[in-house]
């Protein structure tokens, strides 16, 4: 595999969560003046009451994807995006690059996700959450579905869950059948998600998204958005990241052509690099 199509993979399996911002939040260190939720259903009213009901919301922003290390050939590349969401579960992000404003499309809805790369040739995509349990190439670890852990929270708890409070945080924990381990961390005082994490059977975290910058969409002031949001990729050897810092979120009432444009996944006929995700994170070419 040449150098540049690796950068691509390393790009582009990087949308694979989604949704990244400017400065990460970065996460105290001090105790908070507020005390934790005593369980569950507190918890859960606590969110609801902070960020409001998830809606339909769409914005305009910067993306950075960057790589750093000293085995592969590290980058750093900024494009204009536009982004949408549309609950439950539907997300949807269109790339600028070189003067094309749909380069890059980027998808999730519900069932599945896909990233399509025009100017590289490159289509990818699996089911939603698959690549969770880590089996090669770091990057694919990147899921689409991380915006979702703030975005519709109070939808992704289940009953198995269970709520810690370190003195700092409350941490929502909940483990899949792979043995992959998420910690939500929520501030207690204005009880908004700062940070998730993912972590391996080892207790090895692989992946982390910070969000911050926590403001009310602009046309509807109960539904509190984060306009800056980070992902990072934890691998010893080098450091892949993705920020977006969003300019404007504002709500949006989509149309059926709207939600059938944006949220259904595009064939990927004329890709010469095409490729499924499997679920143990293995890439089966098409």
């Amino acid at each position: 595999m040449n150098k540049h199509f690796h950068k691509t993979y390393l790009v582009f399996g990087f949308f694979c969560v989604l949704f990244f911002a400017g400065c990460a939040a970065r996460l105290k260190t001090e105790p908070f003046k507020c005390g934790g939720k005593g369980g569950l259903s507190q918890s859960l009213s606590a969110i609801r009451s902070s960020v409001g009901d998830s809606q339909p919301v769409k914005a305009n922003g910067v993306c950075r994807v960057f790589s750093t290390g000293e085995t592969k050939e590290s980058f750093d590349e900024s494009f204009a995006v536009k982004f949408w969401h549309n609950p439950p579960g539907r997300l949807s992000l269109f790339g600028e690059v070189l003067f094309d404003p749909q380069a890059i499309f980027f998808g999730v809805n519900g069932p599945e996700f896909w990233v399509c790369s025009k100017h590289m040739s490159l289509y990818y995509w699996g089911n939603s959450g698959a690549g969770r349990k880590f089996t090669g190439n770091n990057f694919w670890n990147i899921r689409p579905d991380v915006i979702l852990e703030t975005a519709e929270l109070d939808s992704l708890i289940a009953d198995s869950d269970k709520i810690v409070n370190d003195g700092i945080f409350d941490i929502l924990i909940s483990e899949d059948k792979d043995g992959v381990v998420k910690k939500v961390f929520i501030e207690p005082c204005s009880y908004l998600v700062e940070k998730v994490e993912y972590s391996d059977f080892t207790g090895s975290v692989f992946l982390s998204a910070s969000f911050g910058d926590y403001q009310n969409v602009s046309d509807c002031k109960e539904y509190k958005f984060p306009h800056k949001i980070s992902i990072q990729n934890h691998n010893g050897v080098e450091s892949v990241g993705m920020e977006i810092e969003f300019s404007k979120v504002s709500s949006w009432q989509p149309s059926e052509a709207q939600l059938d444009l944006l949220f259904t996944r595009p064939e990927p006929a004329g890709f010469e690099n095409v490729f499924k995700v499997a679920n143990d994170g293995r890439l089966i070419s098409q």
